[in-house]
C-alpha cells in the first residue's frame, strides 16, 4: 500500500510539473505575442512624424515614404508614395476665411484646371480652431481629380490645404488625407 501512494505522489509530481511547463510555455507565448504587437505598434507609429506647417501649427505625416517639400522650414507639399495624392499647405496671414477663399481658389487654378466647386463649404473645428472644407473637381495633367480645399483658422491666418486625388484613388487615401487634415494642431 506504502508503494501504491508513493508511486500515486510521484505521478501527482510529476503531472504538477508537466502542467508547470505547460503553463509556463503559454505564459510565453503568451508574452511573446503581446511583445509583437507591441513592437509593431512602436514601429507603426515610428513610422509618423510631426512637422511644422506653420509659425505655432503641426501637422502628422504619415510615413517618410511620402514626398516632403518645405518652404522656409515649413511644410508646404506632400505627395503620397504612389504619387495619386498630393496636398499642398499654404499659410495666409492676417486674412479670415473669405479673403482666404480668393487666395485659395487663385491658388488651385494653377494646377488644376476646369475647376467646379461641388459644396458650399462644411464648417467644423479641427482641435479646437474653426475650419471650413470645400469639396470640388477639376483637371490635373491630363487625369479628372477630386479636390477638397480645407481652411483652418489660426488667429486672425489661415492654413489652406489642398488635398488633390485621382478621382479613381481609393478611399484609404481619403482616410489617409482626412487623418493628416485632422491632425492639424497647434504647438
Amino acid at each position: 500500500m506504502h508503494c501504491i501512494l508513493n508511486a500515486i505522489l510521484i505521478s501527482l509530481n510529476f503531472l504538477s510539473i508537466i502542467i508547470e511547463q505547460k503553463m509556463k510555455k503559454q505564459f510565453v507565448l503568451k508574452l511573446a505575442v503581446v511583445f509583437v504587437i507591441t513592437l509593431t505598434s512602436f514601429a507603426a507609429q515610428a513610422q509618423k512624424y510631426t512637422t511644422y506647417v506653420a509659425k505655432g501649427l503641426k501637422v502628422t505625416v504619415p510615413s517618410k515614404k511620402w514626398k516632403v517639400e518645405k518652404d522656409g522650414g515649413y511644410l508646404s507639399y506632400l505627395e503620397s508614395p504612389q504619387g495619386s495624392v498630393d496636398l499642398t499647405f499654404d499659410y495666409v496671414a492676417g486674412k479670415g476665411f473669405d479673403k482666404a477663399l480668393d487666395v485659395s481658389l487663385q491658388d488651385l487654378g494653377s494646377y488644376v484646371k476646369r475647376y467646379k466647386q461641388m459644396t458650399k463649404g462644411d464648417e467644423e473645428t479641427i482641435n479646437g480652431m474653426p475650419a471650413l472644407t470645400i469639396e470640388g473637381e477639376g483637371w490635373a495633367e491630363g487625369v479628372k481629380v477630386n479636390v477638397i480645399s480645407t481652411m483652418v483658422m489660426h488667429g486672425s491666418n489661415v492654413l489652406i490645404v489642398h488635398v488633390v486625388m485621382n478621382s479613381t484613388t481609393n478611399k484609404r487615401f481619403t482616410e489617409i488625407t482626412n487623418r493628416i487634415i485632422d491632425s492639424i494642431r497647434k504647438g
